[in-house]
């Protein structure tokens, strides 16, 4: 069921006495829970007073949903307002009928009109072309991507074109002849070129992923011109994976089209809005569009983060991943409560992702009672940690300057190598391989410690970082031979100068 539907619900057929008024303090507590950029939670908040009898701020908090959004259906519906005559009217004002808009709809659920969207000619994707370089490797680029643009996607020459982009050495011209390629109104085979956004963005080499971004647009605007069902199906495919909802306009003008075309586009739109793809259609997509195309993520993912269906939870999770919003954790692990393998297996990999452990819920054939056990423990986790955590995947790719990479800093983070938060402990280890050699006098301190996890840990990295093996073994051998590879590693890191 809808927000809408369960809203309505909640308007019209509970019941609740009016002479029961809800206490300040309990507003106080539901005012610090809503998300007051986001007319959905601000619509939740004003039904919640007007069921309390809190009738003042009832109406204050609908105005201000509206306020926030002047299509806002529910709230509309709630204050009585139909949509007629191509404007928002209160229903005692409409001859002859309550609702005159016609039912659209799986079961027959009004759609909801909102201002029409941009068209996708006037999507702003701001296609500036990149100043191309004239070194070799550039120039020699042009000649592989026209390459590109005269033979079929399946052939050996087209893959061994795209991937020749991705090599080291060509990868930091790759990005702009592409652009300038894409750009130029004779060049209308996209597959080599949505291939190269594909494998860049799922990669997690961050120069990769930035050549894919600055591509994308560029593929989006070329795709207008090719005619090719094939070709299109897999770039709406890399358009549904890179969640730019940018792109939804072009995805409803493919749904026009037959066959593979079509197919791409409903799936495409589902993964971008959410819909299911079997309901995708036209109308309903676009709606979506109409309603959302200036909003943030939150506010259009975060009400589904409710949803009934836990793959439309686990997919909200999933496009709100990118922001760090913290309400996705718990959401994640409700979903591993459910029953539902798929929703199960997704939580799981993105809690992954977050926290750099699977917390034991990855083990194949879990008994009731031990999955219960490890969800008990991932929530007195999150309840412990969640308000400072921050995702792991975002620590690491923090950069790491010369202030922060003192030996004090350094200290801190050998000193979580040992962390019982495995997230942290992640974080430290990929921390201190950023820091490289200024974290080497601290690492060889650390194999002093009495912390054998710690030492080992530390030589571990200290092998890493500097390439060296001088053989230390926290756990083995005499203490004399630990006080030789020490010194050993001390005489080297002076020779670098390091200490």
């Amino acid at each position: 069921m809808s927000l809408r539907l369960v809203m309505i619900c909640l308007l019209t057929c509970c019941a609740w006495n009016a002479y029961a008024v809800a206490s300040s303090e309990d507003y106080a507590e539901q005012l610090a829970k809503t998300d007051l950029t986001s007319a959905d939670e601000v619509f939740m908040l004003a039904a919640w007073c007007k069921e309390g009898g809190l009738h003042f701020s009832a109406s204050k908090h609908f105005k201000q949903a509206l306020k926030i959004d002047p299509d806002h259906q529910p709230t509309r519906d709630a204050l009585g307002y139909v949509w007629y005559d191509k404007r928002w009217v209160h229903k005692s004002r409409v001859p002859g009928a309550s609702n005159p808009r016609p039912a659209t709809g799986k079961g027959g659920g009004r759609s909801k009109p909102g201002r029409p969207g941009p068209s996708t000619a006037d999507v702003d994707w701001d296609l500036r072309l990149p100043e191309r370089s004239s070194e070799p490797d550039a120039r020699w680029l042009i000649n592989i991507i026209a390459e590109m643009n005269t033979v079929g996607n399946f052939a050996p020459e087209m893959e061994q074109a795209w991937r020749t982009l991705l090599l080291p050495q060509y990868l930091p011209y790759s990005g702009n002849e592409l652009a300038h390629a894409l750009s130029d109104p004779s060049f209308t085979d996209i597959y080599g070129a949505t291939q190269f956004v594909q494998t860049c963005l799922q990669s997690d080499d961050p120069a990769k992923q930035a050549q894919g971004k600055m591509v994308y647009p560029f593929v989006v605007k070329a795709s207008e011109r090719v005619t090719d069902g094939e070709e299109l199906y897999y770039f709406a495919l890399v358009v549904g994976q890179a969640g730019d909802k940018r792109a939804v306009p072009r995805m409803i003008d493919m749904l026009d089209g037959e066959g593979d075309a079509q197919a791409g586009a409903m799936a495409a739109l589902s993964m971008l809005t959410l819909i299911p793809e079997d309901e995708v259609t036209k109308d309903r997509a676009q709606t979506w569009w109409n309603r959302y195309h200036s909003a943030s993520d939150g506010e259009i993912y975060g009400h589904l983060l409710k949803s009934a269906d836990p793959l439309v939870r686990l997919g909200a999770c999933d496009r709100l991943y990118p922001e760090q919003d913290p309400r996705i954790v718990p959401t994640l692990i409700d979903i591993c409560k459910s029953d539902n393998g798929p929703a199960f297996d997704g939580a799981v990999t993105l809690l992954r992702t977050i926290s750099a452990s699977d917390w034991g819920l990855a083990k194949s054939e879990l008994s009731p009672d031990e999955k219960a056990e490890r969800i008990e423990r991932l929530e007195e986790w999150w309840d412990t940690e969640g308000a400072k955590f921050t995702f792991v995947e975002f620590r690491n790719l923090a950069p790491v300057d010369a202030a922060t990479s003192n030996a004090q800093t350094a200290e801190t983070w050998i000193r979580e190598l040992t962390s019982l938060d495995q997230g942290a402990a992640r974080a430290a280890q990929d921390r201190l391989l950023q820091a490289g050699n200024d974290a080497v006098p601290a690492l060889i301190d650390a194999l002093e410690s009495s912390d054998g996890i710690r030492s080992a840990k530390a030589r571990d990295l200290l092998r890493t970082i500097t390439k060296q093996n001088f053989g230390f073994e926290p756990n083995r051998g005499s203490k004399a031979e630990r006080e030789q590879a020490v010194a050993s590693w001390k005489a080297w890191a002076k020779e670098q100068q390091l200490l």
